[in-house]
């Protein structure tokens, strides 16, 4: 919380475990930028994930209910911070932005239909 090791009474009793503190201010400070840093998460085509949708009720408490569903797959990654999420092949892509999902995390992940590759007749040639 402190962004430190916090020392304690019992430390002046047996003595301060073996320093990891940086030896300057301006040190510590850059490793504790490090340490707070937001790493944004990168999703590719094919990657399984849950959709932050929320649902109010009048009467029920938001406490105990279910703020992801999901699980939806990254059809189409549109740009650094926008994906594209279908939850079955029938239904319509949608765009999110990507801190609307979070990892699925799965032993045994669904299977995904983008592997199957849909064959299209050629308009040109069958007149």
């Amino acid at each position: 919380m402190l962004g430190r090791e916090v020392r304690a009474p019992v430390d002046i009793v047996y003595g301060s475990p073996p320093s990891s503190y940086p030896a300057s201010f301006d040190d510590y400070a850059s490793e504790l930028e490090n340490r707070l840093r937001v790493r944004s998460q990168r999703y590719k085509e094919g990657d399984w994930v849950y959709y932050y949708n929320p649902r109010k009720f009048v009467g029920r408490q938001d406490k105990w209910r279910r703020k992801y569903s999901g699980p939806f797959l990254v059809t189409k990654v549109i740009g650094p911070v926008n994906v594209m999420l279908q939850r079955t092949k029938r239904q319509r892509p949608f765009c999110v932005y990507i801190d609307k999902i979070k990892p699925y995390v799965a032993e045994v992940m669904p299977k995904s239909w983008l592997d199957t590759e849909v064959v299209t007749p050629d308009l040109a040639t069958t007149k």
